[in-house]
């Protein structure tokens, strides 16, 4: 038998055993694919950076706060307590799923973590090493149930087939996220105190650098809702 025609099955037939060939499955380009699923893989991939940068910034704006508010041995404590609250996240996600589609629980409870990372925020102008105590525990209960909610979502919107073949991209979308999501915090570390990145946090901002080489300037600074200038220079 010839190895193009590999692997072969043996099935036995009346006990004699003879060989049969199962043909190898083409892979699937994404071309070959229907439009509307050509549209969803492109908004997975979107989702999908766009949710692990936030989930990489919230890690470090966490942090952030917390060493501000607390000394480097309270660590433990809160690392234990956001342990318990991620138990309690999952849990409490897999009795959602249960009870409803990934498609409609995934954006309420992202919708959620949104509205109580702004909470957060208006307690950190009063209390902040009580905002400091929540954001911890907020990421811990929210950033695996969300990761975990939108895969689910993925395996519901493709048939197994599909899925094997558009995971890879939607995944190097959430890679590219994470590159992203560390160099923005980097770059808002500079400008802004951990506070207020926690507002930007829970409106899913993301924040545009600009220098004296930019091109068109004006333009760029016209497509934000917020601008900032931190130049050095009064009245720039």
């Amino acid at each position: 038998m010839s190895r193009r025609l590999q692997p072969a099955i043996r099935a036995s037939i009346c006990g004699v055993f003879v060989p049969f060939s199962v043909p190898r499955a083409r892979p699937m380009s994404l071309s070959r694919l229907s439009a509307s699923d050509r549209r969803a893989v492109a908004a997975a991939t979107l989702a999908a950076g766009l949710l692990i940068a936030q989930q990489v910034a919230a890690r470090a704006v966490r942090d952030a706060l917390f060493l501000s508010a607390f000394q480097v041995k309270s660590l433990p404590l809160v690392m234990g307590a956001s342990a318990i609250a991620a138990l309690a996240g999952a849990e409490l996600l897999s009795v959602g799923l249960s009870r409803k589609a990934p498609s409609r629980l995934g954006p309420a409870v992202a919708g959620l973590s949104a509205l109580l990372l702004a909470l957060w925020w208006a307690v950190g102008l009063t209390w902040p090493r009580a905002a400091a105590v929540f954001l911890y525990l907020h990421v811990a209960a929210f950033g695996g149930a969300l990761v975990s909610g939108f895969w689910s979502m993925v395996n519901e919107r493709f048939d197994p087939y599909t899925a094997r073949k558009v995971v890879g991209r939607i995944a190097a979308g959430a890679t590219a996220g994470g590159i992203a999501g560390g160099f923005l915090v980097w770059a808002a570390s500079r400008a802004l105190p951990p506070p207020a990145a926690v507002l930007l946090l829970s409106r899913h901002a993301a924040l545009t650098i600009c220098h004296s080489r930019t091109v068109d300037l004006p333009s760029v600074v016209r497509t934000g809702d917020v601008g900032v200038a931190a130049v050095g220079r009064a009245e720039m």
